[in-house]
């Protein structure tokens, strides 16, 4: 694709872009503090956290997911270390868990949200709008299956189907996992749902904001070349751009399959299929950007010397976070 375009091309437009990467930069900023907005709503009731060290541990934790070849969550032991200094190591690690389900469950509404305004607004081509209505009732059926967990727990459930695997069985047994470690976890997943409703909904909405905050970037992106989209079309960009990218987790960094997604989203509304892979580099930039600086925030926000066994509540002993 690159050489298709054009090595001379792309750098234009990347020099086109210029200042707009201070807007792009600073929207990010919005969507972080959206992102440490839903996180200080699930603290709520714990041991006080300030929201300028959420923030940092939220940006930190990004920077490694960012960082983490394959599945993209290195951030989140990282969280548990930082976070167990003030509230405490079980608190600290339901608090993790409950916030990646809270982001998780988010994909899905964003994905209703935006399908459902871009099916209404937009004429795509046919086979655009099967894979669109495809991924609306998996995300419907997702959206349910997310809450119904976040009302019933979900680590029980996995601990009872990894019991009739043998080799998961052997895991579990070489974890010191137990039915009840289990359901101690859950008890604390639920709660967030059942005693504190409105947090719980408050946080979720933050993060579907954050998410459609994030869509504007394409808005920005494109006006810097002089290429005008509104809202409809940033949502679409946004709702197929991330499911390319959620698609292919599996993919080292998403290399190609965030630029193979742009290059066939932007073609199916009458943008040069070339501007996606330009797009793509101006959000690898500002990537690179935030990681840095997440990094520069782990260094200032300091982390242990050395690994600090944390009583953990999966096993009820100390063990070494690593």
């Amino acid at each position: 694709m690159v050489r298709a375009i054009g090595i001379g091309e792309i750098a234009v437009d990347l020099r086109r872009t210029g200042l707009w990467f201070v807007a792009i930069i600073a929207l990010w900023a919005l969507v972080y503090l959206f992102n440490s907005g839903a996180w200080r709503l699930i603290l709520r009731g714990r041991r006080e956290v300030s929201f300028p060290k959420i923030f940092q541990i939220c940006v930190a934790g990004f920077a490694l997911n960012n960082l983490t070849p394959l599945v993209g969550v290195g951030g989140e032991p990282y969280r548990v270390m930082v976070l167990k200094e003030s509230v405490g190591a079980r608190d600290s690690l339901s608090a993790v868990v409950l916030y990646w389900m809270l982001h998780f469950l988010s994909s899905f509404v964003f994905w209703i949200f935006a399908i459902i305004i871009v099916m209404l607004t937009i004429n795509l081509p046919v086979d655009l709008r099967v894979v669109f209505a495809v991924t609306l009732l998996g995300s419907l059926f997702g959206t349910w299956f997310m809450l119904s967990r976040h009302m019933k727990g979900m680590f029980g459930t996995v601990f009872k189907v990894a019991q009739g695997f043998s080799f998961l069985k052997r895991i579990t047994e070489k974890m010191g996992l137990t039915e009840k470690s289990m359901a101690l976890l859950d008890d604390r997943i639920k709660g967030l749902y059942r005693s504190r409703k409105p947090d719980f909904y408050w946080a979720l909405l933050l993060e579907v904001v954050a998410r459609v905050a994030a869509s504007i970037e394409f808005i920005l992106i494109l006006k810097a070349i002089g290429i005008e989209i509104g809202l409809y079309e940033a949502l679409y960009l946004g709702a197929g751009y991330y499911l390319f990218v959620d698609a292919f987790f599996f993919i080292p960094l998403q290399l190609g399959a965030r630029e193979g997604g742009l290059y066939l989203l932007t073609g199916a509304i009458g943008i040069a299929s070339g501007v996606g892979v330009f797009m793509a580099l101006v959000m690898r930039i500002r990537e690179l950007f935030w990681t840095l600086l997440g990094l520069l925030l782990i260094h200032v926000g300091g982390v242990p010397a050395k690994r600090q066994p944390i009583p953990d509540l999966l096993r009820g002993e100390d063990i070494d976070v690593k």
